[in-house]
């Protein structure tokens, strides 16, 4: 079916990033410990790795592979933990007043992924203009109505998923505390070649975004 194939399609992409991120890292990442990052703390016993923490707002648009359109934003909290490897934590919300997958049309559906956040950057941070590789794996928590269209049943779902997502993007650096990162990807809240399984994905624009580095 078209949608598998889709599916695998986006696996296999998820896979060709993950690859790419191992095999470039190692030549990328300094060994040390970030420290050449301004440090906005006296506190010296701090552990190295949290003495800076970068919070990170975005505002996305998905256009999905059913012709959909979801909108959502994120949280992200994020440290360094080499001079070009950022790692976090982060929560997202996605809605879509209506969906139609399966021969189900899906209302009221809204995904709540918490992901790890993996960004490995091909320059120095430091600089104005830093592309990265990103890569966020994760579960999604999705709420939805599904109505079946032959039967005519109407019943409320509640389910978690495997959610991915894999990009590059390029951060503008303002300033040494504000920066916007801008990335393109492909998104998937419940990746599974389970035809049964509602799975929106596609391409993921994050657009609107801003980083504050505490």
């Amino acid at each position: 079916m078209k949608s598998e194939g889709s599916i695998k399609t986006y696996l296999a992409l998820f896979l060709f990033l993950s690859s790419f991120f191992m095999q470039v890292a190692p030549s990328l990442i300094d060994k040390e410990i970030t420290s050449s990052v301004t440090i906005y703390s006296d506190s010296s016993k701090k552990s190295p790795f949290l003495k800076n923490i970068y919070t990170t707002g975005e505002f996305f648009l998905l256009h999905t592979t059913h012709y959909d359109l979801f909108f959502g934003g994120s949280i992200t909290a994020s440290t360094f933990l080499t001079n070009r490897l950022l790692i976090g934590l982060g929560v997202e919300y996605s809605h879509a007043p209506y969906h139609y997958e399966y021969g189900f049309k899906l209302s009221q559906v809204t995904f709540i992924p918490v992901y790890a956040d993996i960004k490995l950057f091909l320059t120095s941070p430091q600089k104005m203009f830093s592309p990265f590789i990103q890569l966020d794996p994760g579960i999604s928590f999705a709420s939805y109505i599904k109505h079946d269209i032959i039967t005519q049943l109407t019943y409320p779902v509640a389910e978690p998923g495997l959610y991915l997502y894999g990009g590059i993007g390029c951060l503008f650096k303002l300033n040494n505390r504000i920066s916007f990162p801008f990335s393109i990807g492909f998104k998937g809240f419940h990746m599974s070649s389970n035809d049964n399984v509602v799975n929106p994905h596609g391409v993921v624009y994050r657009l609107v975004g801003i980083t504050i580095k505490f």
